[in-house]
């Protein structure tokens, strides 16, 4: 799952362009 170590990495920067 490479959402779930992206997540971690990017913070909020993923979470506020909603995924990518």
């Amino acid at each position: 799952e490479e959402e779930r170590w992206r997540r971690m990495h990017l913070g909020s920067s993923s979470e506020r362009r909603g995924k990518a």
